[in-house]
């Protein structure tokens, strides 16, 4: 805008110039008769070529003119364009991660061209009471350590679109977060997921897998110490198991004879 209005003001200038010009040319005749001087006559070639060539110079003046500020506004007229067509692509962009925002049932963070965008249910998800603005009001919701990771593994996702996945202890409650940064060219995506249940899960099945060993060795004992041979099968009817005596019956380790599948009749009968 600032070089539409530079160059019409030029115009303006350069347009006075070729005016004053002009006039003058028109009032040559008059000045001369006034200083009492004979003015020269209209039909005279000479002066007829001279009023000529002078119309010719100012009009291809104004005609340079004009076509300089032509081309100027439509250099400006491009270049506004190109402003409205960028705007609308970051009008569209927006649009789409609101779509996704919509759409998406963790909460998340994104970042591009578009600048950053934080999800609605993000607060509630990592049980923050106040509102989020931006990425650096999610610290309260890590411990410190678990949030400097977050914070680098982003940076990282921003700069170099490299991914990541990382579970984090959450600074509210007993509550534990899952954080899986995703890049897709110029955008990043980062979703949040609470994992606490399942992470709860986890606890309880190793601590039930835990117990179970426990009991298994517990048995394996009390089988080892009886002096008769002991020995189990699954439901097919396979030998998976037997205690010391009667794996020194069969003269045989005890993975032996579960490998071999070594029976008590048989090495009885040979």
């Amino acid at each position: 805008m600032a070089r539409i209005l530079g160059g019409r003001i030029a115009l303006h200038w350069w347009t006075w110039r070729v005016v004053g010009m002009a006039a003058a040319l028109a009032l040559a005749p008059a000045g001369v008769h006034a200083a009492g001087f004979q003015m020269p006559d209209w039909s005279d070639p000479i002066y007829f070529l001279l009023s000529s060539i002078a119309a010719l110079v100012a009009g291809g003046v104004l005609l340079l003119l004009f076509q300089r500020l032509n081309r100027q506004s439509s250099r400006a007229g491009d270049r506004l364009g190109a402003a409205k067509l960028h705007n609308s692509r970051m009008a569209q962009e927006r649009e789409a991660m609101h779509m996704v925002q919509s759409s998406l049932p963790d909460g998340f963070a994104a970042f591009g061209p578009f600048g950053e965008i934080l999800s609605g249910g993000l607060a509630a998800k990592l049980q923050l009471s106040a509102n989020i603005e931006s990425f650096a009001d999610l610290e309260p919701a890590f411990m410190p350590p678990g949030f400097r990771r977050l914070t680098e593994a982003v940076d990282r996702l921003t700069r170099d679109g490299t991914e990541f996945h990382l579970e984090f202890q959450g600074n509210i409650g007993q509550h534990f977060y899952e954080a899986m940064g995703i890049s897709n060219g110029p955008s990043s995506v980062v979703v949040f997921r609470d994992v606490s249940a399942n992470r709860k899960a986890r606890a309880d099945a190793a601590l039930q897998a835990a117990q179970l060993a426990n009991e298994r060795d517990a048995y394996r004992a009390l089988f080892d110490a009886s002096p008769f041979p002991v020995w189990w099968r699954d439901r097919d009817l396979r030998l998976v198991g037997c205690n010391r005596a009667y794996a020194a019956v069969v003269e045989a380790p005890p993975e032996e004879v579960v490998v071999k599948g070594i029976e008590l009749a048989a090495a009885m009968d040979a």
